[in-house]
C-alpha cells in the first residue's frame, strides 16, 4: 500500500473542507470489539510513532507509515474469529492483511486523539469500483 504524504494530507483536508463528519468517529468514541485501543501496547506504539508531530496531519502520516512499514502485509494470514480482527492481536503478531491492518490503524489514530473508523470498498484489479454508504 502506498499513499504519498501529499495525497494523505489532501484526503484529510478534503474531509474537513467538505464536512465529512459522518464518515469519522470521534476519538472519544473509544474502544469497540475490534478497535480495542485500551491496551498499553497500542497507546505506547501510537505515542512513540507520533512523537514530534505538530499537527493531526503529521500524526496521521506517521501512523500510516508505521502500520505500512512495521506490520507485515500477509494476505494468507486470514483467520476466522473475532479475536483475529482485533487491533491488539495484529499489533502483537506484527502481521495482518488489509482488514486487520485497517482496524489497527483506526485504533492507533484514536489512541493518538484523531478521529478514525474503519471503512471498506470493493477493489477489482487494484482499482476502487465501489464504496458502500457508511
Amino acid at each position: 500500500l502506498y499513499l504519498s504524504e501529499h495525497a494523505l494530507a489532501g484526503l484529510l483536508e478534503a474531509r474537513d473542507r467538505f464536512d465529512l463528519v459522518p464518515f469519522a468517529a470521534p476519538p472519544e468514541m473509544g474502544a469497540g470489539a475490534s478497535v480495542d485501543l485500551g491496551g498499553r501496547r497500542a497507546r505506547d506504539f501510537a505515542a512513540e510513532r507520533t512523537r514530534g508531530a505538530k499537527t493531526d496531519v503529521e500524526k496521521a502520516i506517521k501512523l500510516f507509515y508505521a502500520v505500512r512499514d512495521e506490520i507485515r502485509y500477509d494476505p494468507y494470514s486470514l483467520r476466522y474469529g473475532p479475536e483475529f480482527y482485533r487491533a491488539s492481536y495484529t499489533l502483537e503478531k506484527k502481521v495482518g492483511w488489509c482488514v486487520p491492518k485497517g482496524v489497527l490503524m483506526a485504533a492507533l489514530c484514536r489512541s493518538a486523539g484523531l478521529s478514525a473508523r474503519v471503512g471498506s470498498c470493493t477493489l477489482k484489479a487494484g482499482r476502487v469500483i465501489g464504496v458502500p454508504d457508511i
